[in-house]
């Protein structure tokens, strides 16, 4: 049964970091869900297989499996009902579509499915079912909640037919180690920014040389011509800054921590998936 989101829910948008997590699965114990990196993934939260609603989201996935090699993208599963593990109603059908046991909500409540403080297995928990669509960095790309028509399905398998190679998914291809973070401000906030520098124009930016020994600004063609606008109504800059703060900050906090690990030992997490061979990528996948 779906309720309305409220603020005791998980909020994700495109853009945002995807929550990284460990939980069990149908393929390992301790799934580290970081590890897979370097693909697309698709997450289906569909509460339980014995519901018409999920059991319809996951026949469309084997419909559609040929989309889920583990190279290009895999597919997992997240079940509320333990039942779905006891009566094997779902499987890992290797490579490409895996599940996650998350009888204790630990997925579920990170990514909005269910509330912060609900607890699954006591009385009605109310979920949200929803498809996620994460990009090879784990950063979400698209989010589709179940339809009553089944037409959720539909446009999830139609956006997946329309995605670039992972190394392309950004619009170039992008070489590890650079940090590329596409999508931080969506396409409304962006029209909205060209519409104010239509509106009132920039100033020259210039550049920066030594002149008789003192720093100068200074317009010099040759080099660059640019003109910026600074941004200076209250609403637009908090805007901007809350969408740079949500999408970007928690994303270069990640990386920090990868590097102090790897300072520490051997390297984990997405960056690792990059240097990889992906002729191996199924068994990486499996990398707790």
């Amino acid at each position: 049964m779906e309720s309305s989101w409220s603020s005791l829910h998980a909020n994700l948008s495109v853009g945002d970091p995807a929550p990284w997590f460990h939980q069990r699965s149908s393929s390992k114990a301790n799934f580290v869900f970081s590890s897979v990196a370097g693909r697309y993934i698709v997450l289906c939260f569909f509460g339980s297989a014995a519901e018409p609603r999920g059991r319809a989201a996951l026949q469309s996935v084997l419909a559609h499996r040929h989309h889920f090699d583990d190279i290009s993208c895999s597919f997992f599963g997240v079940s509320n009902d333990p039942e779905d593990e006891r009566q094997k109603r779902v499987a890992s059908r290797l490579p490409g579509i895996r599940f996650f046991w998350d009888s204790d909500g630990k997925i579920s409540r990170l990514y909005g499915a269910i509330a912060h403080d609900a607890t699954l297995g006591k009385g009605e928990t109310h979920v949200h079912r929803f498809w996620v669509v994460l990009d090879p960095t784990l950063r979400v790309l698209f989010i589709a909640p179940f339809a009553a028509d089944g037409s959720d399905a539909d446009a999830l398998f139609g956006y997946l037919e329309k995605l670039p190679p992972p190394d392309r998914f950004a619009g170039i291809e992008v070489q590890a180690p650079i940090l590329f973070l596409p999508n931080v401000f969506e396409e409304d906030l962006c029209r909205g920014l060209i519409r104010v520098y239509e509106d009132h124009g920039g100033k020259e930016s210039g550049v920066m040389r030594d002149v008789e020994g003192r720093t100068a600004l200074i317009n010099d063609h040759s080099f660059k011509k640019r003109r910026d606008y600074t941004i200076e109504q209250p609403e637009l800059l908090e805007q901007t800054r809350a969408r740079v703060a949500r999408r970007t900050h928690a994303r270069t906090a990640q990386l920090r921590t990868w590097r102090r690990r790897r300072q520490g030992g051997r390297a984990r997490g997405p960056a690792r998936c990059f240097a990889a061979d992906l002729t191996r990528a199924s068994d990486r996948a499996e990398t707790g």
